[in-house]
């Protein structure tokens, strides 16, 4: 198996390991690999396929370690979210891992030195099930930090989500504070209070140990010049309900960050104007169940509108006034979005 960077312009595949999994061929795979145990070991290692093309790629799906690929229209694997960690210039890769014969994965940071990404460059940071991250510079210190979620280590969800703080040196174990959230699913990072610094929401099913009847919430955690202290937090209730997607909107217009929650059930708009910060409850919904979310000027007349991934479609909800309504929407029919991104890629000043 030829296994190289995302930016190759093919890939060569052996039917017993390959990260791009063909679903129509599983059922016969186990047949086929039966037959090749009785070819020549010459027949045998020639046993390989070529994917070129997006044709080529387009009848497959990734599985949970290529949630930040997708395949161009060049039939190249790419990312979709690229980040450069140690501010040199050059892209860097962080491959959350999915979950396969082990019961958690690390998290891995690959270096781009000068245009060149390979193993010798990793940086292995222990995991606990992640789910979701991001980079941000936290401390206003200069250096990128990194925010990870955790859904679960093994069967155990009660575990926290993780800060690791950047330094001159890079990223350690050592560096790190832990926030409490049960099996996070979703991070974002946003300015809720107004003072000048990043905090946090994640999208978890934190439950009080002390038994809090408001059920499983997700939290926001609140930054300060002194850092994050896990008692300083604000709770979601969200009806009850576990947030599935957190994202961060100005969605009223007053330069102040807003939230975005998505659960099972509904869409919570938390803004500033409403007050939400101060108690953790939304005042505006939108009766919509979905899975993934983006936001994005899909009509270019300024304002932002939202997206909505669920399984066999993809809702375009086009902002009016700061307000969303399903009468003024677009419905796309996809298959299964893991992820949405909105950009204007061919600059004629319309998101896509």
């Amino acid at each position: 198996m030829k296994n190289s960077c995302p930016e190759n312009d093919h890939r060569t595949y052996r039917p017993s390991n390959r990260p791009f999994c063909r679903r129509p061929f599983e059922a016969g795979l186990f047949a086929l690999s039966l037959c090749l145990l009785n070819l020549t070991p010459e027949i045998r290692a020639a046993s390989t396929w070529t994917e070129e093309t997006f044709e080529g790629f387009s009848d497959g799906t990734f599985l949970d370690g290529g949630s930040n690929l997708y395949v161009s229209a060049r039939g190249r694997i790419q990312m979709i979210s690229r980040w450069d960690l140690n501010q040199d210039g050059f892209v860097d890769l962080v491959v959350p891992s999915g979950h396969s014969q082990t019961e958690k994965e690390n998290t891995y940071l690959y270096i781009n030195r000068h245009g060149e990404v390979d193993a010798r460059t990793r940086i292995e940071l222990p995991g606990g099930g992640s789910s979701s991250g991001l980079v941000a510079d936290l401390n206003k210190d200069g250096l990128n930090d990194l925010i990870v979620s955790n859904a679960a280590d093994s069967h155990v969800k009660e575990v926290s989500s993780w800060i690791y703080w950047g330094t001159p040196t890079g990223f350690s174990a050592h560096q790190r504070t832990a926030l409490p959230a049960f099996s996070g699913r979703m991070i974002t990072s946003g300015d809720f209070n107004g003072d000048g610094w990043a905090d946090l929401a994640i999208a978890c099913e934190w439950m009080d140990p002390k038994g809090d009847s408001k059920g499983k919430v997700s939290l926001i955690y609140w930054n300060s010049p002194e850092g994050f202290d896990p008692a300083h937090r604000l709770t979601l209730p969200l009806d009850g309900e576990p947030a599935r997607f957190v994202l961060t909107a100005d969605l009223d217009g007053d330069e102040k960050d807003d939230l975005i929650v998505q659960t099972s059930e509904r869409i919570h708009l938390l803004r500033s104007v409403d007050g939400a910060f101060a108690t953790g409850v939304a005042k505006a919904h939108l009766e919509m169940a979905g899975d993934v979310l983006a936001l994005g000027d899909f009509d270019a007349d300024g304002a932002r509108d939202l997206a909505i991934g669920r399984p066999e479609t993809v809702t375009i909800l086009y902002a009016r006034d700061g307000r969303f309504s399903r009468d003024d929407s677009l419905e796309l029919a996809v298959q299964m979005p893991r992820r949405l991104c909105a950009a204007d890629v061919d600059r004629d000043g319309t998101t896509i």
